[in-house]
Order: structure tokens, then C-alpha cells, then sequence
């Protein structure tokens, strides 16, 4: 099993003015299967794996937890397999007893499941350029007992942050597709950060 550390420990990367945010929910060393978001803030095709946007969040969650620290992550294979079973999934909910059967024997400690709740690539009160916001929910599932680790408060995120770039983004030159993917990745990089931790510069 991959051994977890703090994103980033090396000493020498940091000035003193650094410090280390907890995360919310430590997962730590243990396996981590990510089932694509579903996506709630679209009017049809709210069910597991039909949202490339679901995909765009998980895969950015993926990325970022890579490159700052040492996850570990469900394989493809056994992923698939899992998100599959949800995919075909026929009942109103799943259910405690739901998650034991249907993770019995998948090698992996908790699985990720989340909903984008809203997103909107323009903000209506933003005049002369774009900005966008999004929010989302997340919880953990236990592969053990089948309970419900954790559950997220909303996530909420928006793009460009005022911090992101000197001036605006203007209307005239920057597409809203644009705006959505950073959103997505933001997202994607707000809940790696609730569940590893990091390390940001005090103002």
C-alpha cells in the first residue's frame, strides 16, 4: 500500500510564511475509488457516469492529489467495475446494506461520490467581463460497513478568483467554455484539498 504524506513535506520548499490546512476529512493512506459527479445543475441525465463535467472534476481532484502529495487510488479496472454497477443502478436511493453488497470484495477503503449542484459560467453581476461560480456536495462511503464516512458541506468555488490574473477576464476575449472548465477543475481542487490538506501562504 502507498504510503501517505502531507502534500508538498519537503522542508525546503517553504518559507516560514507557509502553513499546512488540515483536511476536513483525512483520508490519508487509505484507497480512494472516484466515481464521476453526477450532475444536478443540468435539466436531464442526472444518473452516475453521464456528466463529462462529473468526469472533468474527478479527473482534476486526481491530478492535483498527484502532483502535491501521495494518494492512493482505486485502479481502472476495479473503478469501471464499481462505476458500472451504479450506472445500472434502478432503485430510488442505495441504501446502507446497497453499498455493502455492492462493494463487497472491491479493493478499496472509501469510495467518492458527488453531485454538482450548480454552475454558472457567467456571473449576472459581473459587467464587462466573465466570472463564473460553481458549487457541489460530496460524501465517503465506508467499503466495509457501507456508511456514510463523511459528508461535505457545499463547495463552492468561483472563476477566475480575483487572485488568478491582474485584470478581468473581458467578454470579447475569453469563451464561457473556458470559464466552465476552470470551474470544473476548481472544484475538482477544493475537494482534493478538504481531503488531503495543503499548504497556502498567510495574507
Amino acid at each position: 500500500m502507498n504510503r501517505w504524506f502531507p502534500p508538498l513535506v519537503v522542508p525546503f520548499l517553504f518559507c516560514a510564511c507557509d502553513t499546512f490546512h488540515k483536511p476536513v476529512y483525512p483520508v490519508e493512506e487509505r484507497k480512494l475509488l472516484l466515481v464521476p459527479f453526477r450532475d444536478l445543475s443540468v435539466r436531464f441525465g442526472h444518473g452516475y457516469d453521464e456528466s463529462d463535467r462529473g468526469k472533468q472534476v474527478v479527473e482534476a481532484l486526481r491530478r492535483w492529489a498527484e502532483r502535491e502529495t501521495v494518494p492512493a487510488f482505486a485502479d481502472a479496472q476495479t473503478t469501471e467495475a464499481v462505476v458500472r454497477e451504479l450506472r445500472e443502478w434502478t432503485k430510488d436511493g442505495i441504501s446502507r446494506k446497497d453499498w455493502r453488497g455492492l462493494l463487497r470484495g472491491v479493493d478499496t477503503d472509501l469510495v467518492l461520490v458527488g453531485e454538482i449542484r450548480e454552475l454558472k459560467p457567467r456571473d449576472a453581476n459581473a459587467v464587462g467581463f466573465f466570472k463564473g461560480r460553481a458549487n457541489a456536495r460530496y460524501s465517503l462511503i465506508d467499503a466495509s460497513t457501507g456508511e456514510e464516512a463523511y459528508r461535505s458541506t457545499e463547495v463552492s468555488v468561483e472563476y477566475p478568483r480575483s487572485t488568478d490574473f491582474g485584470i478581468p477576464l473581458s467578454e470579447f476575449d475569453t469563451k464561457p467554455q473556458d470559464i466552465e472548465r476552470g470551474l470544473l477543475r476548481a472544484l475538482g481542487e477544493a475537494v482534493a484539498k478538504e481531503l488531503y490538506g495543503y499548504y497556502a501562504a498567510e495574507r
